[in-house]
């Protein structure tokens, strides 16, 4: 087997089907997507468990600190990574949801503050009406 083709069969473990606009498939596609996200590690950002990165406590940004500058850069690297990471988590939680959602409902929810906000919309309009 080549190594594209390994590449693309795991690729298609990602892969959900659309949400039907009128619910019908609700428990199978909640299932599916909780065990995307939940293998992708992105779970916390679905659920809303996930914080984002805070500055350590005592850490003041000053440069007049006494951290050596190599030092100061260093922590503020660490906390803008912190918070580059949980963005990206966050981001790709919400593409995944809304890549399988119509457009109709990603209209509806795309002012949400957070991907646990989003999902919470999302099974607040369907939860009970699938027919599964």
């Amino acid at each position: 087997m080549s190594l594209t083709n390994t590449t693309a069969n795991a690729s298609n473990l990602f892969t959900v089907p659309k949400l039907a606009q009128d619910g019908s498939n609700w428990i199978t596609y909640k299932e599916r997507m909780h065990t995307v996200l939940g293998a992708r590690g992105l779970m916390q950002h679905l659920v809303g468990t996930a914080r984002p990165a805070k500055p350590e406590p005592g850490f003041k940004p000053d440069p007049l600190a006494s951290l050596s500058d190599d030092d100061y850069f260093a922590k503020v690297e660490a906390a803008e990574t912190k918070i580059d990471d949980y963005e990206q988590k966050e981001f790709a939680t919400r593409q995944q949801i809304y890549g399988t959602i119509t457009d109709s409902l990603l209209l509806k929810v795309k002012d949400l503050p957070s991907a646990s906000a989003v999902w919470s919309a999302i099974m607040k309009e369907h939860e009970g009406k699938s027919e599964m």
